[in-house]
């Protein structure tokens, strides 16, 4: 697995510079994990890369396997659940899982405000880089790792075993209850989560210290993620163990899905749009190409899904019967709407945040209950 003639050492120590030079690599520690970490070990099954319409697999025999594996880009592992080592032509299906860039894993970790000593919690092992990233910094004993996927999570211990990394690797739901027949400990003082999730979880709540920090991927149903950086019960008035504050940090791309137990249900049967009141839309699906904008309406609207028709889009959630749909009149937009009118919630927040000059995400604030609620701000609204 290991190449022979020291090419991949230089690799990572370009990797290195790349990911310095970018601003995600800002502390020694982090530097020297990055330098001494082989990332290919974890890409060991190969991965993909896009070929005209479909994603051609690249295992290591191949060339250009070796650089694919420490470009700062989405390693895409498996494609229709087909890993690369599985197949030996393009695959005309979508990707279904993938390693995080490595500049987007080393800022999460440079964002955590990690020290030495410190025990953390990292939810969505994968392929176990960012994992063993942990580990060479603090040392097995100190980090845990939770995968759902229970082959995903014993490739990535032999993975980790191979680079000479131990750390505790648990195949189980870190998001809505610790995986049975496994300790927790009394507190993490940090989260970090490469999957994403609409609202911060409960558990995560009672598993992280008080002013703990959760670093995750914030995102929804319509799929603009951004990542995000919270303060469990920080100290001042707002302290209270059962609340996190925080800050929206940097979009964070589209290739961290959402956890599984947030996932979409099933569509079903679509509901019956025809008799609802149609009127002028003040915001257009055209609008939502915009990744902030996008972001801006979905948290007004966390849980509704995109659904192309045949003279238009819906916007719908099939759990709460909420839905939207819109459709075009020559040059203007008409939209119709369930008894509860979801989409004047997303005409008003687009509206607002078009009106304080459309900030962008960095400049986001972001609180969390327990109780699974998010209320998203921008700085003009403090």
């Amino acid at each position: 697995m290991t190449p022979d003639n020291g090419r991949d050492e230089a690799l990572r120590a370009e990797l290195t510079r790349t990911l310095t030079a970018a601003g995600h690599l800002r502390t020694g520690a982090w530097r020297n994990a990055v330098e001494a970490v082989p990332r290919h070990t974890f890409l060991g099954d190969g991965v993909f890369r896009r070929c005209g319409g479909g994603w051609e697999p690249v295992t290591a025999g191949h060339p250009d396997w070796l650089p694919l594996c420490y470009r700062d880009a989405p390693a895409v592992t498996r494609v229709a659940g087909i890993r690369a080592d599985e197949v030996g032509s393009a695959i005309p299906r979508k990707p279904t899982h993938s390693c995080p860039a490595p500049g987007l894993a080393v800022r999460m970790l440079e964002e955590a405000g990690i020290e030495d000593g410190m025990r953390v919690l990292h939810i969505g092992t994968g392929t176990g880089y960012l994992t063993a990233l942990l580990s060479h910094r603090l040392g097995d004993d100190r980090v845990t790792t939770v995968e759902i996927n229970p082959d995903i999570a014993q490739r990535a211990r032999k993975s980790l075993a191979r680079a000479g990394y131990y750390p505790r690797v648990i195949a189980g739901d870190g998001v809505t209850g610790w995986p049975p027949g496994h300790r927790a400990p009394a507190s993490w003082d940090r989260i970090i989560s490469t999957c994403a999730v609409i609202t911060v979880p409960s558990l995560w709540f009672g598993l992280i210290r008080p002013e703990g920090r959760i670093v995750t991927p914030l995102s929804g149903r319509l799929g603009a993620t951004a990542l995000a950086r919270f303060t469990v019960g920080e100290g001042g008035p707002l302290s209270d163990p059962h609340v996190a504050i925080g800050r929206l940090i940097a979009p964070a791309g589209t290739d961290l899905p959402l956890a599984r137990p947030q996932g979409p249900p099933p569509l079903g049967p679509l509901p019956d749009i025809g008799s609802a009141e149609e009127r002028p839309a003040l915001v257009v699906p055209a609008d939502l190409g915009d990744p902030t904008a996008r972001f801006v309406a979905q948290a007004a609207a966390p849980w509704i899904q995109h659904v192309g028709l045949p003279d238009g889009h819906l916007y719908w959630d099939p759990e709460a019967k909420v839905w939207a749909a819109l459709r075009q009149d020559g040059e203007k937009w008409l939209v119709r709407q369930s008894a509860y009118p979801i989409w004047n919630r997303v005409e008003e927040q687009i509206t607002r945040w078009r009106a304080d000059s459309s900030p962008a995400l960095h400049e986001f604030s972001v609180a969390a209950t327990v109780d699974g609620h998010l209320v998203t701000m921008w700085d003009s609204d403090l």
